[in-house]
């Protein structure tokens, strides 16, 4: 996906890439810390020719009381890390 900062300041990705704002980069939303995710915007997808329903195949999975993973088809964990519900399904959202 292609994502376009939003805001002030940067922040670094993993493997130590910053990203400043007005920059447009690709990324996996994987790549993307789940801390900004509301200082970023999706500018283009790299399949957008294909229209397909994003949140098909992924769900969230309870981890612990209050504390969610989205998960793919094959039951693969997306998030880096347990999020609360509400965090959990805006980024299934953002997919």
């Amino acid at each position: 996906m292609q994502w376009l900062k939003k805001g002030g300041g940067t922040f670094r990705m993993k493997g130590g890439r910053q990203i400043k704002p007005g920059e447009k980069f690709w990324a996996t939303p994987e790549e993307v810390p789940a801390a900004f995710r509301d200082t970023i915007t999706v500018v283009e997808t790299a399949d957008e020719a294909t229209p397909n329903n994003p949140k098909e195949g992924y769900e969230l999975q309870q981890r612990s009381p209050g504390w969610y993973n989205v998960v793919d088809k094959d039951g693969n964990m997306v998030n880096q890390s347990a999020m609360r519900k509400k965090d959990a399904e805006k980024y299934m959202e953002d997919l």
